[in-house]
């Protein structure tokens, strides 16, 4: 085991370190208005929530940019090969219904990673690792409560050193 200044002392939660001022969007909201929510709260992340704040999915800038990129539809040949592999079939689906889609709903990836707010910070920093995200969204008994990033990880690793 190696040293981690977390687990020292107090535990730290993840709701100790979260953002609760997070926008999100319906899986209705149109793709301009996704685009235009991301950009102004210059957030990478977009929960897409149900009417009772549950997350349904989520868009990063990585989906977004499925809709910057020329639309390739490969030769019949390769489309056969990739149908045979349920690895590439599954992925080469999801690229186009993100490349396509009009709505939060067609372009979100889902079900969304999350952590509850009760977790440890160093539980949420082994998901982050491990999955190679850069935001999770929080939630409390299925409702999104906040947002958590890695900058606010390596912050409370900075101010929670002994």
């Amino acid at each position: 085991m190696g040293y981690n200044p977390l687990d020292q002392g107090q535990t730290v939660l993840v709701r100790d370190i979260m953002s609760t001022d997070v926008p999100t969007v319906s899986p209705s909201t149109p793709v301009d208005e996704v685009l235009h929510i991301m950009v102004e709260s210059k957030s990478s992340l977009l929960p897409v929530v149900g009417p009772d704040r549950e997350v349904l999915g989520v868009i990063t800038e990585h989906d977004l940019m499925f809709k910057a990129r020329p639309l390739l539809i490969p030769p019949h040949s390769v489309l056969d090969r990739i149908r045979r592999s349920h690895d590439a079939w599954d992925r080469f689906q999801a690229e186009l219904r993100k490349a396509l889609g009009s709505t939060a709903g067609e372009l979100m990836t889902s079900p969304a990673i999350t952590v509850e707010e009760t977790a440890r910070v160093t539980q949420l920093a082994d998901i982050m690792v491990e999955r190679n995200l850069k935001q999770v969204p929080v939630v409390s008994n299925g409702r999104l409560v906040g947002v958590v990033t890695r900058a606010h990880v390596l912050r409370a690793l900075l101010e929670h050193r002994l």
